[in-house]
């Protein structure tokens, strides 16, 4: 169930949406744009969406009629205020206008999966194997790494939109996620692990690796 919590907390990151720009504030430091999505579709404070702007349509190849119109990708945005109903994005790059279309699709996310130096093999390959299943993922390991700037440089180099980073904290283990281009984690929380767990793990795992010969 604890590895099952920070599975799901990650999930809700990247739950499909759609919703509109309804305004946008121009400040010094850039853009917010207000939104008609909120909390109750889904949206948390952190979560990035793709800003769309529509173009031209696009016909049946046979009737000739419209089906749809290309959305061209314009931008990205990051959510820091939500409330049931509505929310502010920050625009972290590109443009944003009334009118854009605001998308969170359903195509696998790129994620770097770090450990630190001191976490416990056996339970962080059961959490990668539960991530795995999800098939909401891209999932590329790296070897431990105790810095986030020496994480998010990895998780650059690899083209990752994300890092999941985590570390033992006593009897609790942690997840932190960050952003590749933001030094500041948009997510932390820490569950119990129960120590039978682990050791249960350990000697189910065993069971199935192959004996050193003597």
């Amino acid at each position: 169930a604890s590895l099952n919590d920070l599975r799901d907390t990650l999930l809700s990151y990247f739950k499909p949406i759609k919703g509109g720009v309804k305004a946008v504030l121009l400040s010094s430091g850039g853009s917010t744009v207000i939104s008609d999505l909120g909390g109750n579709s889904g949206v948390k404070k952190g979560m990035r969406v793709a800003i769309k702007r529509e173009g031209s349509a696009f016909l049946h190849p046979i009737t000739k009629e419209p089906i749809g119109r290309i959305e061209k990708p314009v931008g990205i945005a990051e959510a820091t205020e939500v409330t049931p109903d509505s929310s502010m994005l920050v625009v972290v790059e590109g443009e944003a206008q009334v009118g854009d279309i605001l998308r969170l699709s359903s195509a696998k996310v790129t994620a770097l999966y770090q450990q630190t130096k001191d976490a416990d093999w056996f339970l962080l390959d059961e959490y990668l194997r539960r991530l795995d299943e999800t098939g909401r993922f891209d999932l590329i390991e790296a070897a431990p790494a105790s810095e986030d700037k020496e994480i998010l440089e990895r998780a650059k180099g690899i083209g990752a939109d994300m890092a999941i980073v985590l570390s033992p904290d006593g009897s609790m283990l942690k997840q932190r996620l960050l952003w590749v281009d933001k030094p500041e984690e948009f997510s932390s929380l820490s569950v119990k692990i129960d120590e039978a767990y682990i050791n249960n793990l350990k000697l189910g795992k065993e069971l199935f690796m192959p004996k050193a010969k003597k």
